[in-house]
């Protein structure tokens, strides 16, 4: 599932690249300000030095922080020798040399470090020793060492070998390795014993986590902004000593939150049950619960944590079992608009709750959902007997197209709140891929009716979809009718003698006519600046080349922010003010940021409403 984006309090579970140079803790804050909550915690704390995996915990799921950090993990290594630095690490100082290992000594160092070993964990690390952090008493000289203690390698093995002749025998330089193994493992420990045992010295001078248990760095939010991993960019990033930029999509962020599915649950050590309707009720309720509101509790044990969810598949928080009795640990409110992504369709995580009851459906970009688009959102709406959803793309298909492309006029979270006010039950998110776009229109609509119980279809008479946009109103209708969905095509409507659509209302855009702009979209313009990164203590941002903006100059708006952190249910403050639209960046009157209520700052603006002129 994509982000519950859209809630007041999201709860979920993000996948998140933490990238060279930056702390966990820094990684957290932007987290917290792209979701716009304090509730985030992360499962296992990742060096400065270090990339790869976090996986962070958001909303009432940082209550399960414990389960998910005691899974396996894996990660890869670049390990220098000759030299150990204090911290084991790049950024400490040198404290021992040593001659470089022989390849047939590290070879069998290898060997020797797998499966359980006893290891002492770096003095500058996370561990904890009468409440206070080693890294902290190590820096006073108040420790010396840490006991060892028991931990698992399950697999150790040499991705690449950089060497040097010493001697008149081959010496390993460095090491790229790959590690799988349990909760606990310090892989700059593991580099320096690999070194003792060989009668050297080493320290780690780059690591990765790959994987978390189930959760794989792969499918991060930020990933794409990770290096190669090897041996050479591993040496030129110390050569260079240049700090890397923190790359943050806060859109991506936003809709990358996952739910907690029975698979995950069961890893965590949880027994997977499901609510009844009436029983549902109660749990909301906070009421007293009994053996019937749950399907098939008889067969959990007596005795037993349980991980709660609704008859849809929801995550719905957890629950001790004592003997014939029941204790509330956390209850996550359902979700009514719930967000699916194409690899949930494909992968089988689309509720087999909304398949069997049928869905209708209407496809499109739907960028700043206008009065084009009524006439489709009646029609699936009106389905009474089935659950009414909007497949769509995290961005505009045309933006994708088109290298002089002025933005979408609403971000993703825009067009799903929208969506989810006209009453829909669902969204399918489309992350538009080249492999996506070489399928064809009959299996892309197989994929509705087998995976989504697409039962209905709603379009304009002028889509088409598939390779090559080969599929249009003739076609979908000959595929509704050999898979069994029927199909309602719409004309257009027009707006001043001209047809209403994303183009034309970009257009009003562009050219400050926010009027007609006001008409199509049957509301203000509405720029998304909650995904804006204001700088600290000023009121500039740089934009966003994915949205639109009117021309270069000043505007008057009004400028919603956020209510208050410590209180999500108040309403958010809404101030009138005027800003300045630059090439490269939005600025906001510092004379009008003096009506912000107290501490508050440009950070806390959610939405930039353009007025008429």
């Amino acid at each position: 599932m994509l982000s519950e984006m859209m809630r007041t309090n999201p709860s979920g579970i993000l996948l998140y690249a933490k990238q060279q140079d930056i702390t966990s803790f820094t990684s957290l804050w932007a987290v917290k300000h792209a979701l716009h909550t304090t509730k985030v915690g992360h499962t296992g704390t990742l060096d400065s030095f270090a990339d790869g995996l976090l996986v962070v915990l958001v909303g009432k799921l940082t209550r399960l922080v414990p389960h998910i950090t005691a899974f396996d993990k894996t990660y890869e290594g670049v390990i220098a020798f000759g030299e150990e630095t204090d911290t084991l690490d790049p950024t400490g100082d040198v404290i021992k040399t040593a001659h470089l290992p022989t390849v047939e000594a590290f070879t069998e160092a290898i060997a020797h470090f797998t499966g359980d070993i006893m290891q002492a964990p770096p003095l500058f690390s996370a561990v904890h020793i009468d409440g206070k952090r080693a890294s902290d008493l190590a820096l006073k000289g108040a420790i010396q060492e840490i006991p060892k203690r028991k931990v698992h390698i399950f697999e150790l093995s040499v991705k690449e070998l950089k060497s040097e002749i010493v001697g008149g025998k081959e010496c390993v330089k460095y090491a790229h390795i790959f590690v799988c193994c349990s909760k606990g493992t310090y892989i700059r420990s593991l580099a320096r014993d690999i070194a003792y045992y060989c009668n050297s010295v080493s320290h780690l001078i780059a690591l990765r986590r790959l994987s978390v248990g189930p959760f794989e760095l792969k499918n991060a939010v930020g990933f794409e902004y990770l290096n190669e991993f090897s041996i050479n960019s591993a040496v030129n990033k110390i050569k260079q000593a240049e700090k890397t930029e923190i790359q943050v999509d806060k859109a991506k962020i936003q809709m990358s939150l996952l739910p907690v599915t029975e698979k995950i649950a069961q890893l965590c050590g949880f027994t997977p049950v499901f609510l009844t309707k009436k029983g549902a009720e109660k749990y909301i309720n906070g009421n007293r619960l009994f053996t019937n509101d749950f399907e098939s509790l008889e067969k959990t044990n007596d005795t037993a944590s349980l991980a709660v969810f609704y008859d849809n598949a929801q995550f719905a928080g957890v629950v001790e079992r004592e003997n014939r009795g029941f204790k509330y640990g956390f209850v996550v409110p359902p979700n009514d608009f719930p967000v699916f992504s194409w690899s949930d369709v494909v992968e089988g995580r689309f509720p087999k709750y909304y398949r069997e009851k049928g869905t209708a459906l209407t496809i499109g970009s739907f960028d700043g959902p206008h009065i084009g688009h009524e006439a489709l959102f009646y029609d699936v709406l009106s389905q009474e007997n089935l659950l009414h959803g909007v497949v769509t793309f995290s961005r505009s298909l045309r933006g994708l197209k088109s290298e002089n492309y002025a933005g979408d006029i609403v971000s993703l979270g825009q067009k799903l709140e929208l969506c989810r006010k006209k009453g829909f039950n669902f969204a399918i998110v489309i992350d538009f891929s080249a492999d996506f776009g070489r399928m064809r229109g009959y299996d892309f609509f197989k994929y509705l009716v087998d995976f989504c119980g697409l039962r209905f279809l709603a379009e304009g008479n002028d889509f088409h979809c598939g390779y090559r946009g080969e599929s249009g109103m003739t076609e979908i209708k000959e595929i509704g009718a050999q898979l069994g969905f029927d199909t309602s095509f719409s004309q257009s409507i027009m707006y001043k003698e001209q047809r209403v659509s994303s183009s034309l209302i970009r257009e009003c855009i562009l050219k400050r006519d926010f009027l007609p702009a006001k008409m199509m979209l049957q509301r203000d313009f509405s720029y998304d600046a909650s995904l804006l990164d204001w700088e600290k203590d000023e009121y500039r941002a740089k934009r966003r080349n994915d949205l639109v903006l009117p021309p270069n100059g000043s505007y008057n708006v009004r400028v919603i922010l956020s209510g208050d952190e410590g209180n999500e249910q108040k309403s958010p403050y809404i101030y009138r003010m005027a800003i300045d639209v630059t090439d490269s960046e939005i600025v906001l009157h510092t004379e009008d940021a003096e009506k912000f209520p107290k501490k508050k700052s440009a950070r806390y603006i959610q939405t930039i409403i353009f007025d008429k002129e």
